[in-house]
C-alpha cells in the first residue's frame, strides 16, 4: 500500500523514486510529504496543488512542471532543475533547501539581478 485517503487528501507514504522517468505524470492534488523522488525526471509533470513538505527531490529535473499552489516547505531541492519554477506561484517555500548555485536563478524570478563579486 503506497498511501491512503484522509478526507479529500490523497497521501502517499514511504514512497521512493530514484532515477525514474515521470515525464508528464499527473501528480496533482496529492500529498508527497517526506517522500524521496531523487535524481528523477519529472519534465512536464502536473504537481499543482500537491504538497512535498519535507520531501527529497534533489538532483531531479523539474523542467516545465505545472506547479500552481505546490508546497515545497522543508523540501530538499538541491541540484534540481528549477529553471521553469515560478517561485511566486508556490504555496510554501519556508526552509526549502537549494544549492548555492541555484540562488541566482531563484532570486532573478523576483526581478533581482545577482552581480558576482
Amino acid at each position: 500500500i503506497l498511501g491512503r485517503e484522509v478526507g479529500n487528501n490523497k497521501m502517499l507514504r514511504d514512497v521512493r523514486f530514484e532515477n525514474c522517468q515521470l515525464d508528464y505524470a499527473k501528480m496533482c492534488e496529492l500529498n508527497f510529504d517526506d517522500c524521496k523522488i531523487v535524481r528523477s525526471r519529472l519534465m512536464g509533470a502536473d504537481l499543482s496543488n500537491s504538497s512535498f513538505y519535507g520531501a527529497d527531490l534533489s538532483e531531479s529535473d523539474l523542467a516545465n512542471v505545472l506547479h500552481d499552489r505546490t508546497n515545497f516547505e522543508n523540501a530538499n531541492l538541491q541540484g534540481a532543475n528549477l529553471d521553469s519554477i515560478d517561485i511566486t506561484a508556490l504555496s510554501g517555500i519556508r526552509n526549502m533547501k537549494v544549492s548555492e548555485s541555484q540562488l541566482a536563478a531563484i532570486i532573478s524570478k523576483f526581478g533581482i539581478h545577482v552581480v558576482p563579486g
